[in-house]
């Protein structure tokens, strides 16, 4: 575990938005990350903590964020309103 995380070039980074952006609407977080992950480590083959690691430092550095739909009202006498979320481009000052 001592390993660090794979360097992606400029165009990797943007490749990798691109996938999770495509991944399109999911019903839960896990699921947004999950899918993630499993995405980056198709493109990028390798293994599961690395896409894991990249997931990571694209969020933190902003490149990569998560947006939800907004819920409906809670009322007890109906279903509960599912909210989605999606990866989206953090907007950015330019």
């Amino acid at each position: 575990m001592g390993k660090s995380m794979p360097k992606l070039t400029q165009d990797q980074e943007r490749q990798a938005c691109e996938i999770l952006i495509n991944l399109g609407w999911l019903e839960t977080e896990q699921a947004v990350h999950s899918e993630g992950v499993r995405a980056i480590r198709e493109v990028f083959k390798c293994p599961i903590e690395d896409a894991k690691a990249i997931l990571g430092d694209l969020r933190a550095r902003k490149l990569i964020g998560l947006e939800i739909t907004p819920g409906g009202q809670l009322d007890p006498r109906k279903p509960m309103p599912v909210a989605q979320l999606r990866w989206i481009r953090p907007a950015v000052d330019s």
